[in-house]
């Protein structure tokens, strides 16, 4: 709710700093444009500014936990009292620090979960990925690791990901690009399926065939993008 806020007041001082500084200083070059097309175009660049601060600065830091109780029937009664931990959006970049980190450390080691699954936007530009394979090695050491990329991945990597993909790996993660992972919890097996995001490779259900085709439907089955 506070993100709200801020965003409807930056948006807001943005629109009257145009209109007070540029409208009027520069007229004889902008008459033809209406004031509302102005002021239309300065909403969607405020908002593009806000929503890019957000992701870049704030977000990465912003960390909160989310319970969540899914019942899988198929499980039987021990099992289906585990726990799985989804992480989405770290945007880590060159800025993150030790304490954020060390708080999704934290949370780990409170819920002992079964399995991480990363489901994308790991980073926000490429000197995140320092801090996220310090993250995945420390986590790797007790707990596995699956991952699927999202747009903020390709996109601060110029869509060159197997050097990436590499070094997650390396770190102890999985990473399922439109790939099939079994995980044994007890004496079920769990399929977890990634399919990669879906601007990147947008025929989601070429996807989901490719990444389930070998898939025992028997078996209880968890799927992320």
């Amino acid at each position: 709710f506070p993100s709200f806020i801020l965003l409807f007041l930056f948006i807001s001082v943005f629109c009257s700093f145009i209109k007070d500084n540029f409208l009027f200083y520069h007229r004889e070059v902008i008459c033809l444009m209406p004031k509302i097309a102005l002021k239309i175009i300065a909403g969607f660049f405020g908002l593009a500014l806000v929503m890019g601060g957000y992701s870049y600065f704030i977000e990465p830091n912003n960390f909160k936990i989310e319970p969540q109780v899914f019942k899988l029937n198929c499980l039987n009664s021990n099992v289906a009292l585990q726990k799985l931990v989804q992480i989405s959006d770290l945007h880590f970049t060159g800025k993150t620090s030790e304490k954020t980190i060390n708080k999704i450390l934290e949370a780990l080691k409170k819920h002992e979960p079964f399995a991480v699954f990363i489901t994308g936007d790991l980073i926000g530009n490429k000197k995140g990925i320092k801090p996220v394979i310090e993250l995945l090695k420390k986590i790797s050491q007790k707990t596995p690791i699956f991952i699927v990329f999202g747009n903020w991945d390709y996109s601060s990597l110029d869509y060159n990901m197997g050097d990436f993909k590499k070094e997650l790996n390396n770190a102890g993660a999985k990473v399922l690009v439109n790939e099939l992972a079994n995980i044994e919890v007890g004496d079920e097996i769990i399929n977890l399926i990634g399919i990669d995001d879906s601007f990147v490779s947008p025929d989601v259900e070429g996807n989901l065939k490719k990444a389930t085709q070998a898939m025992n439907i028997t078996d209880a089955s968890l799927l992320h993008s």
